[in-house]
């Protein structure tokens, strides 16, 4: 007998695996579309990986219960959510910029500071991981690791 909150993974990892289709059908049509198609892709394939990720996730979560790759799924997804959406943050300031000065090129003058959000935002997600799995990987809930990452992501979401 399957318990209720197993019950709700196996439905998530259905939904995940249409909306996985979704953004694929997605990325496929962004090659035959012109505008915007480099952001399109860029965030498609973003998406694409954040979905791939949870789906992994969930499927390891029913088989096998939390482990370390469940951290490690759960915490790339994480990361590659956050750049898909950055996309479009910086897409939107783009456009901001455009009513003021003419460029056609993607972030004209942002797309350093894209880059670099984005590689602070990995850089900090992999020191804690691998603090994770160097100073206290033997327990999960409760360490100061899981705590300082828990507490970085929901800063990060708001």
């Amino acid at each position: 007998m399957i318990s209720v909150f197993q019950l709700i993974e196996i439905v998530a990892i259905v939904l995940y695996s249409f909306l996985l289709i979704v953004c694929l059908i997605s990325f496929w049509k962004s090659f035959q579309r012109n505008e915007f198609a480099l952001i399109s892709r860029i965030f498609h394939l973003f998406i694409f990986l954040f979905v791939l990720c949870r789906i992994l996730w969930y499927t390891l979560r029913v088989a096998e219960g939390e482990t370390p790759w469940t951290f490690i799924l759960n915490n790339f997804g994480f990361l590659f959510d956050m750049t898909g959406l950055s996309v479009i943050l910086f897409f939107w300031i783009e456009q901001y910029y455009q009513t003021y000065v003419a460029s056609t090129e993607f972030f004209p003058t942002m797309k350093m500071t894209f880059v670099a959000i984005n590689l602070a935002m990995y850089g900090i997600e992999i020191i804690l991981v691998s603090l994770f799995f160097t100073v206290n990987h033997s327990r999960k809930e409760g360490s100061t690791v899981y705590l300082l990452n828990t507490l970085y992501q929901a800063d990060t979401n708001h």
